[in-house]
């Protein structure tokens, strides 16, 4: 499954780089796993002309930080926010420390997992609650104002 427009210089560069300085790759394959527990990752997108799913994800992954689409193991957490495994905390923290990564088509932003993963629901919540309590209900007073009456 090919992605059109996408170029994979950026991923190539970010997989030589981490094997030169941690000696390991990206994404372990399911024959090594038990060599080291994988660290999990958080991908958003802020925009994409793909449609997104967890393969299409994978893709967009091994174009920008290497490795193989197979082994990503990524699982939709909402409509534009994914999980994934890399190999290790070292490489994870690596791929952390890029931020985000931006093209014509997408822009994504990486994330640590954070015990579970961002709830966004949670924080959303307690957003609305804050601007709820910081405006003050003004309330119409209830007696009514007298008719004015023409003076003729």
């Amino acid at each position: 499954m090919l992605l059109p427009g996408l170029n994979s210089r950026p991923g190539r560069v970010i997989e030589a780089e981490i094997r030169r300085k941690f000696g390991t790759s990206i994404t372990l394959d399911s024959h090594h796993s038990h060599l080291s527990k994988p660290f999990i990752l958080v991908v958003s997108f802020g925009r994409c002309r793909y449609r997104l799913s967890p393969q299409t994800v994978s893709l967009i992954l091994q174009v920008v930080i290497g490795g193989s689409y197979l082994d990503f193991g990524v699982v939709t957490l909402s409509d534009q926010v994914f999980r994934f495994t890399i190999s290790s905390p070292e490489v994870g923290f690596h791929i952390y420390k890029l931020r985000s990564f931006e093209c014509e088509q997408f822009k994504l932003f990486f994330n640590l997992w954070n015990g579970g993963g961002p709830n966004y629901l949670l924080e959303y919540q307690n957003w609305l609650n804050e601007e709820a309590n910081s405006w003050n209900l003004v309330v119409r007073s209830s007696t009514p104002k007298a008719p004015k009456i023409p003076l003729s």
